[in-house]
């Protein structure tokens, strides 16, 4: 490389003392910036003698530019700036966003319970049944098998005892080995059968004469 620029110079050279004047220029190159100061060249190999070209044919004046040493010379690169690494941007603190309060739950819906219905009154008892009609008493004749005291004190006789023993059936007596009902059933057996014993034989015969003669009174009639 610094053969062949050295080559330029010289050819450089040999034109300027050929030519008696340079072309006026028609404008002034800008200075060139100032060269970073050059480090201390090799001493120069003793250069080679070329034999000189044939000078070429004058053409047209053109602007020449001069090369200078400065010039010529291979700028250096600019010694690599180490600058120091950029400490890290400190990360922006995480902005802690306040949460928003979550909702309440709505409250479940409750279904009105239906009011219990009132309890239907108890039916009212029933009305007691109506007294018989009065019973057509007979005509005082001989026509029943029993007189009306006779029956009157019987049937009240029967009532009563009807009465007792519905109202104190299970009406336990001592250790509730017997009821009530059994313990009379029991006293009264004895009784009924002596009186049976006695009365039966003339009742039934009164009866059934009585019973005989109406029959034939009202067979009479007819």
């Amino acid at each position: 490389m610094e053969d062949i620029l050295a080559s330029i110079r010289k050819i450089l050279s040999e034109d300027e003392d050929e030519e008696p004047k340079p072309a006026p220029k028609k404008a002034a190159a800008p200075p060139p910036p100032p060269p970073p100061e050059p480090e201390p060249e090799p001493e120069p190999e003793p250069e080679p003698v070329f034999e000189p070209e044939p000078e070429p044919e004058p053409e047209p004046e053109e602007d020449i530019l001069e090369l200078t040493d400065s010039m010529m010379l291979p700028e250096e690169e600019p010694e690599a700036v180490f600058e120091p690494e950029p400490e890290p941007e400190p990360e922006p603190e995480a902005v802690s966003w306040d949460e928003p309060e979550p909702e309440p739950e709505p409250a479940p819906f409750q279904w009105d319970e239906p009011e219990p219905e009132p309890e239907p009154e108890p039916p009212p008892p029933p009305p007691p049944p109506p007294p018989p009609p009065p019973r057509m008493e007979p005509e005082d004749d001989d026509d029943g098998l029993m007189s009306r005291a006779t029956e009157a004190a019987s049937a009240a006789a029967l009532s009563q005892l009807a009465r007792t023993m519905a109202s104190d059936r299970q009406l336990a007596v001592g250790h509730g080995a017997i009821t009530l009902e059994e313990l009379v059933r029991d006293a009264l057996k004895p009784l009924l059968r002596e009186w049976i014993d006695a009365n039966l034989p003339e009742i039934v015969e009164r009866l059934v004469k009585q019973e005989i003669q109406r029959l034939v009174s009202r067979s009479q009639k007819f």
